[in-house]
């Protein structure tokens, strides 16, 4: 289980991983870890997907509902043709978080948040683990950008709306996919470093008013699927894509003295607690 800091009710709560025995037995176990070097390969989630995108997989829709207890009412669809096409269902408009002013950094997606800070010579630890941000975007000259910046790690369950948003507004000036396998974002695969390890996309975009940030998506177990809507402009609130079945996870990447985090953020950030954040949502202001 996982600490999760809820700013909605002011409460800490302990969530419960998704498919917890079967996530156990292949990072725990020798037979289990012989049968992962299979799982995590992006073919395999393709093929896993074939199921998940047709009409038998229809039968699933209405326990995962009851399970997680879903209010269906949100979105603009009330029928689906496969668990997929359930899985990346819409939101309607007006269960979206309002739009704050334009000197708010948003949240990208319901998910949970845990803060890093990035030291002066570009790394991260998380989990047990040192990251360079080299490692994370497979570009040293970029990487330099962000020393001693934010590295905002969005982690989406299997019960979160898996589409997303822009953080903020401006111009992408490049963007890069990365290849990569696909092992669990969750905190039971502590001996990979699944955010070099795993299959990821991202954009950097030039903001007027936050510099040059990062925002990237990263795969995860049986989610070899990565959405993004082209545009030639990301406007902030404004939807960037969608992730298909599985858990996964959002990276943002912002410079040094570019932010400030809300106070309640930073107060539950300091042991790597998870704060539960939504769509849209404010999580702090832009200098």
């Amino acid at each position: 289980m996982s600490k999760v800091y809820d700013r909605q009710s002011g409460v800490f709560y302990e969530e419960e991983q998704f498919g917890k025995d079967a996530l156990h037995f292949l990072y725990h176990n020798f037979a289990g870890a012989v049968l992962l070097k299979t799982i995590v390969k992006p073919w395999f989630s393709k093929l896993f997907s074939i199921y998940y995108n047709s009409a038998l997989s229809r039968h699933k829709i209405s326990p995962f509902i009851k399970k997680y207890d879903i209010y269906t009412e949100e979105y603009e669809k009330s029928s689906f043709y496969s668990f997929n096409d359930f899985f990346t269902r819409k939101k309607k408009e007006k269960y979206l978080c309002e739009m704050p002013n334009n000197s708010a950094l948003i949240s990208p997606a319901d998910a949970k948040l845990t803060v890093y800070h990035v030291t002066q010579d570009a790394k991260i630890n998380v989990k047990g683990h040192t990251y360079t941000i080299g490692e994370l975007l497979k570009d040293e000259v970029l990487a330099n950008c962000y020393q001693n910046g934010l590295c905002l790690v969005f982690r989406l369950g299997v019960q979160d709306y898996h589409r997303y948003c822009h953080v903020a507004s401006g111009k992408p000036i490049s963007e890069k996919k990365i290849s990569g396998c696909l092992h669990t974002v969750s905190s039971i695969s502590y001996k990979h470093k699944v955010f070099a390890e795993n299959k990821r996309e991202y954009q950097v975009i030039q903001s007027d008013n936050m510099g040059l940030f990062v925002q990237m998506e990263v795969g995860a177990l049986l989610v070899g699927e990565i959405v993004n809507h082209k545009s030639d402009i990301a406007r902030k609130g404004e939807e960037k894509g969608y992730f298909s079945f599985g858990g996964s996870t959002i990276i943002v990447l912002i410079q040094e003295e570019k932010v400030t985090l809300d106070e309640d953020i930073l107060q539950n950030a300091s042991d790597e607690t998870e704060i539960k954040v939504k769509y849209s949502e404010k999580i702090g202001a832009i200098i």
